[in-house]
């Protein structure tokens, strides 16, 4: 009966099942598991009377990776087919987030409502039951709203949390500022004049350190020979080692030890997204 029920169920973030399901958590997800492969279960839980389900989005991923190497040939060059398959994984990674975020706020919302009218109801009636139901909300919101606020946290740049207010319209304003400090709103110019325009002070700031990082050495044949006479020399062999492409091998040594867990690079994708398709990935390098 079960297995019938999700017959018709389609790949998704993530799944809520109604409240009416007569099921426990443990044969839903079993039954999802049997739909969609149990490896891409993340999580599941019984949320606000529905069962809620958290898909991994390894297989779509990999969907992509998969279908983007069989179009390898439709580009003109690798650089440009691999600029496309990182747009598209963004894409993905992006939508993802815009869901669960609409998920997250979705679930307070229904919390919220349903944290109102029990108060109503215990208030009434002061039935334990409900007492106890209430009690499971309110800790199911506080720790939603706790992951948004860590999000904003991580955004704002702030860490500690004790020197921070609630979790206020003031609070979650405070990503926005810290995001307006991080633009240059004005530069002087060489004569002392403020530029204002953004295309200026891109150009002031590129003319301002080129200025600044060029070198004032003369290079003096006589002083460079009696410098380097005598120096211990680089053999051929080591020299060709040294110049030489690096190899697959030392690109993965520098990639297991790069910390996980940081932002990611100028491409937008991470170290762990690295680590994760190496094996895939290497070839094209």
């Amino acid at each position: 009966m079960v297995n019938g029920y999700f017959a018709k169920l389609t790949r998704k973030h993530g799944i809520k099942i109604s409240a009416g399901f007569a099921c426990t958590v443990e044969e839903i997800g079993l039954a999802v598991g049997e739909k969609v492969g149990h490896g891409s279960i993340k999580s599941l839980a019984r949320m606000n009377s529905a069962v809620v389900i958290f898909l991994d989005q390894v297989e779509k991923v990999n969907c992509v990776i998969e279908t983007g190497i069989t179009r390898k040939g439709e580009f003109s060059s690798l650089r440009q087919w691999w600029d496309h398959g990182k747009t598209e994984i963004r894409l993905l990674c992006q939508q993802h987030t815009l869901n669960v975020t609409q998920d997250i706020i979705r679930s307070m919302k229904d919390l919220e409502s349903d944290i109102v009218e029990l108060e109503t109801i215990s208030e009434t009636t002061g039935d334990r039951g409900y007492i106890e139901i209430l009690k499971e909300k309110k800790m199911a919101l506080a720790n939603l709203l706790d992951v948004k606020v860590q999000g904003a946290l991580v955004r704002s740049r702030f860490l500690n949390t004790n020197e921070m207010d609630a979790p206020t319209s003031f609070f979650f304003g405070l990503e926005k500022k810290n995001g307006q400090r991080r633009v240059i709103h004005s530069l002087l110019s060489g004569t002392g004049q403020e530029i204002t325009e953004p295309s200026q002070i891109r150009r002031r700031a590129v003319s301002f350190y080129s200025t600044l990082y060029t070198s004032e050495y003369e290079e003096g044949e006589t002083l460079s020979e009696g410098f380097c006479n005598g120096l211990p020399q680089v053999s051929e062999e080591a020299n060709s080692q040294l110049e030489g492409p690096l190899t697959i091998q030392e690109l993965q040594t520098a990639l297991q030890s790069m910390q996980g867990r940081r932002a990611p690079g100028i491409d937008g994708l991470s170290v762990e997204f690295y680590k994760a398709y190496w094996d895939v990935l290497s070839h094209d390098l």
